[in-house]
């Protein structure tokens, strides 16, 4: 996949972050409406995809071509993730799963030995700027994105294909709350 490709995919892909203020301003039951209309929508156009071939080649990376694409399982996660977790979890999920996955997706197209570390920074300032508005454990968003930018580099455990638009948003979220919830007494941060 060429830059100029990888690019309008992470367009669409940064449309995402609106969750968060949308989050902010609207609330959870919202939200998670708004989340599980879109995984319903997704989980259709899937169904046209491979009913009618309808979403562009370029738009698809070769795994999806055939299988099932990247917004299904960001749409599986994040609806789980809005359901069971809080509003902080929420927003390290998609720190981690929107910003920092795309930007490791368009650094990994230039040098892919820095993807890891762009992905960690980039999701780390933007919860390091939302935690100056709501309260958040500073010690929960760094192993957030510890753990989500790891989960981004992995890609099979036991054999099995993982997905990282289901496990970035996932494991950095769930990191996020067990540590605010049951370690940040322990730890300065």
């Amino acid at each position: 996949m060429r830059i100029k490709e990888e690019l309008g995919r992470k367009s669409i892909h940064f449309i995402g972050i609106g969750y968060i203020p949308f989050y902010s301003y609207f609330g959870k039951e919202y939200t998670a409406l708004l989340v599980i209309s879109l995984t319903f929508f997704a989980a259709f156009l899937e169904f046209l995809k491979f009913k009618y071939n309808i979403i562009p080649r370029w738009m698809l990376r070769d795994h999806e071509v055939s299988g099932i694409g990247s917004h299904l399982y960001t749409g599986i996660s994040m609806t789980l993730i809005t359901l069971i977790l809080p509003m902080e979890a929420c927003f390290v999920a998609i720190a981690n799963g929107i910003l920092g996955d795309g930007v490791a997706g368009i650094v990994k197209k230039y040098r892919s030995s820095v993807a890891s570390p762009s992905m960690f920074a980039s999701s780390l300032l933007l919860l390091i700027y939302i935690s100056s508005i709501f309260d958040f454990s500073l010690g929960g968003i760094l192993l957030g994105c510890l753990l989500g930018t790891l989960a981004e580099r992995t890609f099979k455990l036991r054999g099995h294909y993982v997905n990282d638009n289901f496990s970035v948003p996932f494991v950095s979220s769930i990191s996020y709350f067990l540590f605010s919830h049951f370690f940040s007494d322990i730890w300065i941060l």
